[in-house]
This record gives C-alpha cells, structure tokens and sequence, in this order.
C-alpha cells in the first residue's frame, strides 16, 4: 500500500471491495492493488475461511456486515469507509492489470471528469469492454439494486448537476472468476435474480442472467424457456437494447447444437445487430453447414478485418479468437470444400500462427498442399489425367442393356490399359449373370482388371409395381445401397478413381471420363438425360441435387459448366478412390437427421435423412469433401417409350 503521497490527507485513490469466502481470489486482487492505490477498503459479508485475515495481512482495512441478500447496500458500507478523492470499485475475483503509480497521478490528479469508464476483460481470452470502475469519491454516488447493482445512473445525475465530463481510461481489470465450478454463486444468485426480476420484469440483462444460472445448475427445460422470453422481451423493445443480444446469440447456439435451422433466427438477429460479431460467426457456421461456402467466406472475411482496437468502445466482449484462430480456420475449411486448396493451405497456416499450440492446424495445411498438388498434376495432364480408374456397375434383370452398354464403353477414348472393370448381379430372374461372365471373360485381355461377382439381397418388386413407387423406396434403395459396397470392398485394388455408371445408361461422349477428371474434384457427374417420341431430352437424375433438393441439375445450367451439389445420383459417378478408402459409402440407410442438407421431405418419411446416393452426398460432405455436378456434360438415360 503506497503513504498518502498524493491528494490530500486521504489520500488519492481507494480500491472498495466487498467478500465472501475469497480466499483462493484475494491474494492476487490485493497485490494488483498494491503499488497503485493509497487505502483498501474490504467489507466482509460473513466469510467463513480466511478471507478478513488475507485482506488484513494486505494492508487493507476490513469491516464486517452481515448478508442481508443485498449487493447495493453492502457495496455502499464499502463506498462509505472510503476517505480518499478516487475510488476504484473492484471484485476480488478481478485483478488490475500492471500500471505505474505515476500514470494513475496523471490521470486522476486534476482532472475534471467526475468518473472514467476503464477496460474490463471479462474472462482469460476474451476482448474488453468499457465498464464505470473509477469515480470521484461522492456521498450522491452510491449503488441500487440487489443483484446486478447499478451506479451509472448515480453518475450521469452527479455529472449533469456539476457540469463534470465522463472519460474513458486504458487502466485494465482482468476477471478470473468464471473459471472453476459456479454451483455455489449460482444458487446464491437464484433467489436474488428472480427477486429483482419482480421489481424489473423488463430487464434483459437479468432475465439473460436467469438462463445462465438455470443453465449452469442443469435445468435444461427451465433455462430454454428464460432465453425464449427474453428474445421476446428483446423483440418487442422498440429500441435495440445491447443485452438482447445475448438471448439471441444463446438461443441460436443451443438450436445449432441440436442440428436445427437457425436460418430465420439469425436473420432477424442480424437484422437488429448487424455488427455483432458472435452473430457473424454464427451466420458462418450456418451457411457452412448448408454448404453455401462462398457466403460463408464472406463472413470469416469479415471478421478478419475487424479491427479490435475499436471494439472496447463498441463492446461488448468477444472471445478473441474469432478475429484470427477460428476465422482462419473456418476460411480454410471453406475454401478447402471449394477444391481451392493453395488458398486453404495459407488460412490453415495462418490459424496456426495464431494458436502455436495446435497441432491440428499444421496437419490441415498439409493435407491441403498435398490435395492442390494432386489437383495440378491432374490438371497438367492433357491426355491421361487421372491414373487408372474402375468403373463399377450393379446390374439386376440387366440382359436387355447388356449390348448397348458394352458398346458405348468400348467408344470410350480413355486408354483401356488403364481402365478397369467390376459387376456384381443380384436377384435377377433372367440370364444376366451368365451374360456377364462371358462378356467379361472376353474382355479380360482388353482391360487392365475384369471382375464379376454375385450377391443377392432378397429384394424383388412386387408384381406390376414400378420400381419408383413411394411406398418402395426405403428397401429399394437400401438393397441398391449394399450391392454398390459390396461391390466396391470386391472390385477396389489400386485404382485412382471409381466411375460409377448404371447398366441402362445408353449414350455418352467417348472422352467423358477426360471430361470428367479434368475438373479435378473429388466427386463429378454429368447431367444424365431421358427423351422419348412424347416429350424432349429432360433431366432424368433427380437424386442429384441442391438446396435441400430445391434445385435440380437443368436449374443450374446458367451456374457454369461446374457446379456445386449437395446430393448425387449414380447413373454416372466419378469418385476419387481415396475417399471410398477414407469410408465413403452408400449408406443403406437414412443418413444425416440433422444435416442441413437433406430435404425437407421426400419419398420417404419427412427430415428422416437420406439414403444411397444421395445419403452418400451427406456423408461426403461430413467427411469434407465436395460434391460437384456438370449440368451441360449430358449423358442419355433408357426409357421404355
């Protein structure tokens, strides 16, 4: 504690606080204090451990109150011991960050503001804002209110009454206290909250605190309902109260977490907080997940240029990696999904500049360097591209298409030295099986790999039910789904790519696997077509699709010869073999509830997720790869017309 060197006989400056039980905090807020002010002034609230003999042992003078449920009347014993000119209101769970004596005296000794409002950072990691610490030492300054007690509006009254500005100073209190278990504060804070609550209903700020009581005892239910009346409360304020905020951005994350649609919620939020920034980052973790990475990058963008310096002024408090680490790494996965890999590689270099201690970002830059140098090689190559690829087909009840669909591979410009070929039949009621060994014995000498496999799964239609009948669909596809991976865990050696193609596919350009690898994704197909004698070419492929199935393959055309998807179908499917071996499947099941992706509804039951291919969209995209389309390559699809 400094002698009464500056301000008269009580000194200049005065740090009050009020304790309880702070006897793991204490130590460390007295000793912030002590080169900095002339007195301390700690009033005790009924402590139970050492905390009045720590306070005592720092120099400081120590009173006692009992507890009567009341924070403005204990801080205000506090406020009334205080004999100097200044006083510094601080917590013992706040420590005042490192500052010379000689900047305070500068700052306080003749000046004529009647407060200034200092930097607080909220908890260890986080941006500060502005809080009123530091005023003049005024018996009409004085706290109200049980919990959450103010004493701004005391300040603004003396301000006015004496003509006295309000200054802004870059002295710094770092709280620690939201660190460790909260049970104890939580059940002392409950009765309070709900107490002021009655006399302030309209108050966001506690209601928002409610939440975070309720939510940190457990009371999921009753939490969940507080954060939806104080969304409420903050819709119906004609003004846009900072602390709605807050509800705001709680109620959008626990429905994030759940997997639900935040879209309509945080539109509205960023309607009335179009600069706050965990609102930003939501709105990219959102458009993120539903695929739209361009949008997404925007907003990573955004934050990035945030300029931090300003925001103590704007508040309020932000975790600071959402300026560097997390926008970094949220570019990088972006961009990674958009098959810009150099670009991905630079933000997952820059996340790791940002957080050293992570290994995990190092590990993304690399397998980004390596994805961009797989995709310029792949590029670079005019003639063979893309290594030796195996096309795959299942075939049921296939005799019919057999011709056709040799005919048309045996066009294909792509050297057949290193294309490879594997069939798996199931459930056929006619000779297809026995057509297929013999075409493929034939072919062996022509290819670099023929396999034909059989497989039944039990699934037959019923008599005179077309195959696409809603009610069918779930095992249909399911058995679809478990021939196509059984085929794959057979047929796969050492090829670089799989090509998916249906046996009644009946037309398509020789150079379509050319075609198709020169756009080095990971996941392409063409836009497969039918026609007939009644009606023109329309797209025949429905399972390929986007924006939760709203957009279909001819609604993209006017995007570009190379688009994005969401879902794929498998008439004609070019699959990097690496993701097959990294795990991608066709799930023969409903796959991804709560994706952002699925559709709404389809054949099935409703938001239920999605199945074979278009399941296998989902789960390419949970595994971070990408799923594109080219809407103006057409193949041509049979039809019975």
């Amino acid at each position: 504690m400094r002698s009464n060197t500056a301000g008269g006989a009580g000194g200049l400056l005065t740090a009050a606080l009020i304790v309880r039980d702070e006897a793991h905090h204490l130590p460390d807020c007295l000793t912030s204090l002590r080169d900095v002010v002339d007195d301390i002034v700690v009033v005790d609230t009924g402590s139970v451990d050492d905390s009045p003999a720590i306070a005592a042992a720092h120099g400081a003078r120590v009173y006692h109150r009992a507890w009567d449920g009341d924070f403005a009347a204990a801080r205000n014993a506090a406020l009334d011991r205080c004999e100097s000119q200044w006083i510094l209101y601080i917590d013992a769970d706040e420590r005042l960050d490192p500052v010379e004596r000689s900047a305070v005296e500068a700052l306080l000794a003749d000046a004529p503001e009647v407060a200034f409002r200092l930097l607080l950072r909220p908890w260890i990691g986080a941006t500060p804002y502005r809080e009123y610490r530091l005023w003049r030492n005024d018996p009409r300054i004085r706290f109200e209110g049980a919990i959450h007690e103010k004493v701004v509006p005391a300040i603004h009254t003396v301000a006015e009454a004496d003509n006295r500005p309000i200054g802004v100073c870059d002295l710094l209190l770092n709280h620690v206290g939201y660190e460790g278990d909260q049970t104890r504060k939580h059940n002392r804070n409950l009765p309070l909250l709900r107490r002021q609550l009655k006399a302030e209903p309209d108050n966001l700020f506690n209601w928002h605190h409610l939440y975070r009581v309720l939510a940190g005892l457990g009371r999921e239910r009753q939490s969940e309902r507080v954060l939806l009346h104080a969304v409420k409360l903050a819709r119906a304020k004609p003004l846009t109260d900072p602390n709605g905020v807050l509800a705001y951005c709680d109620l959008i994350a626990i429905r994030q977490d759940r997997g639900e649609d935040v879209a309509d919620l945080l539109a509205e939020a960023r309607r009335k907080y179009p600069r706050n920034c965990v609102l930003a980052w939501q709105e990219a973790r959102a458009l993120m997940a539903a695929g739209r990475y361009d949008e997404a990058i925007a907003d990573w963008d955004w934050l990035l240029a945030v300029d931090v310096r300003r925001l103590p002024d704007e508040g309020p408090a932000y975790d600071e990696r959402l300026f560097d680490e997390l926008a970094y790494e949220g570019r990088g996965l972006c961009l990674f999904r958009l098959g810009r890999y150099e670009e991905a590689a630079a933000a997952y270099a820059a996340a790791a500049e940002s957080a050293p201690d992570n290994p995990a970002y190092s590990v993304k830059r690399k397998l980004a360097l390596a994805r961009a140098r797989r995709q310029h090689d792949a590029l670079s190559r005019r003639d063979v591209r893309g290594g030796n690829v195996l096309i795959l087909t299942p075939v049921k009840n296939a005799s019919a298409f057999l011709d056709t669909y040799f005919a048309a591979l045996s066009k294909l410009s792509y050297p057949p030295e290193l294309i490879s070929l594997g069939f798996l039949e199931s459930d056929s009621r006619d000779d297809t099986y026995e057509l297929i060994a013999r075409e493929t014995a034939r072919l062996s000498g022509r290819y670099r790999r023929v396999g034909a496999w059989k497989r039944d799964f039990g699934f037959e239609l019923p008599e005179g039910m077309p195959r696409w009948a809603p009610e069918l669909q779930a095992e249909r596809r399911a058995a679809l789904a478990r021939s196509r991976n059984h085929l794959l865990s057979r047929a796969l050696a050492d090829e670089d790519w799989v090509l998916w193609l249906d046996v009644d596919v009946i037309d398509y350009p020789a150079d379509i696997i050319e075609r198709l690898l020169a756009t080095g994704k990971d996941i392409v197909h063409p836009h497969c077509m039918v026609e007939s004698r009644y009606e023109p070419r329309r797209t025949f492929d429905l399972n390929a699709w986007r924006n939760r199935g709203k957009l279909q393959m001819d609604d993209l055309r006017a995007e570009g010869d190379l688009v994005r998807l969401d879902a794929v179908g498998g008439t004609m499917l070019l699959v990097r073999a690496d993701a097959h071996r990294d795990g991608l499947m066709f799930p023969p099941f409903f796959y991804g509830r709560r994706s952002p992706l699925i559709r709404d509804s389809n054949f099935f039951w409703v938001s239920q997720g999605e199945i074979e291919t278009e399941g296998l969209g989902v789960l390419a995209s949970d595994m971070g790869y990408e799923c594109w389309g080219m809407p103006n390559l057409e193949i041509l699809h049979h039809t019975d017309d």
